[in-house]
């Protein structure tokens, strides 16, 4: 497990003409990242960005009306930083890649990874809490809609 040991809980990506702001919050009930673009924030819980790893392209395609791609040709950078409360961990890195930088959020406890781009986490800045107890209704992951148990499955 990387552990973020920079004194700077910051970490800002920039594509085209957006930038966005990534800073850990320290709260009673864990840690917040939270996500500014243009003056929009958000805060989330590790269990909010864990949720967004297992959705897929069309999920993302739809907050920002454009294509998701994860790039090619990926170095990861030295920045990174961890989110966590007593329910789970989430690491977050920046890549560089032929498509611009992304920001990879991995979920080592449920083996779930995604890659988003500035525009995505933008978009992600403008949204409401709702949207992501929408994810959270399945909280280990994607599950098979025919599957009457799912959550004693993964």
């Amino acid at each position: 497990m990387t552990t973020d040991t920079t004194n700077d809980p910051t970490i800002t990506l920039r594509a085209d003409d957006q930038a966005v702001s990534l800073t850990r919050e320290p709260t009673p009930a864990g840690e917040r990242l939270r996500v500014d673009s243009n003056g929009d924030t958000t805060r989330l819980d590790a269990l909010a960005l864990e949720s967004l790893t297992w959705q897929d392209d069309e999920f993302f395609a739809e907050l920002t009306g454009e294509e998701h791609t994860a790039g090619e040709n990926v170095e990861r950078t030295d920045e990174s930083l961890q989110i966590g409360n007593e329910y789970t961990v989430v690491q977050l890195a920046v890549l560089d890649t032929d498509a611009g930088p992304r920001l990879v959020i991995d979920s080592p406890k449920l083996g779930y990874s995604c890659q988003l781009s500035v525009a995505e986490l933008a978009a992600l800045s403008r949204q409401e809490m709702d949207l992501f107890s929408d994810l959270l209704r399945t909280p280990l992951g994607p599950v098979d809609e025919e599957d009457e148990h799912p959550l004693f499955h993964h």
